[in-house]
Order: structure tokens, then sequence, then C-alpha cells
């Protein structure tokens, strides 16, 4: 890959940069940057997944109950939502890494 735009969100999936919370756009080399790794396990791959967060009449546009699903993500080998990528959009008890089925044979 050679250099590109990239999209650049600041802060992590629950914070939106630029004006009027659009993404900012930078021009950078993207094989000059760091991959992230899971905290947990030294992992560079991620998996999107949703957190979905009630919506209660009294706040919502509509007046009626809903839900609005966050985009998070989670790490492929043992299942860790580092608070960059939306851990904090977890109750304390889901923080923990996914039980793996497959480990337990």
């Amino acid at each position: 890959m050679g250099k590109g735009k990239l999209n650049f969100t600041p802060g992590g999936p629950e914070q939106m940069g630029g004006l009027g919370g659009q993404p900012t756009q930078l021009n950078v080399d993207i094989n000059t940057l760091e991959n992230f790794r899971c905290p947990n396990c030294n992992n560079q791959v991620f998996q999107p997944l949703f957190v979905a967060k009630k919506i209660s009449a009294l706040q919502s546009p509509t007046g009626k109950d809903g839900v609005a699903p966050m985009q998070i993500f989670a790490c492929t080998n043992c299942g860790a939502v580092p608070k960059e990528f939306g851990g904090a959009l977890l109750e304390q008890d889901a923080q923990q890494p996914l039980e793996n089925s497959d480990d337990e044979k």
C-alpha cells in the first residue's frame, strides 16, 4: 500500500473529529503507522461488533422507546474490547474477554 487518504477519527468510535461531526481527512502513508495491539494478548486483528443501547421514550426524538446500535471492535483472539475501541460502552461485567468454547475441550 502506498501513500493515500485515510479517514481518521480521533479518540475512537464514540467520538467524531472535524467540523460538524465529520471525520477528519488526512494524507498519511499507512505503512508508517504502528498497528494497535490487544492489551490482553498482543493480537493485532479486531472484528466489528455492535452494542445495542436502549433509548427511553423521554430521550427519543420520536417519543417512543428505541434502540441505538453502537459499533465496537473486539480482539479476534481473546474477545476483549479495548477502551479505545468502544470498551467504555460495555457494562463492567461484559468487558471481560469472551469465552472460547473450543478451548474447553
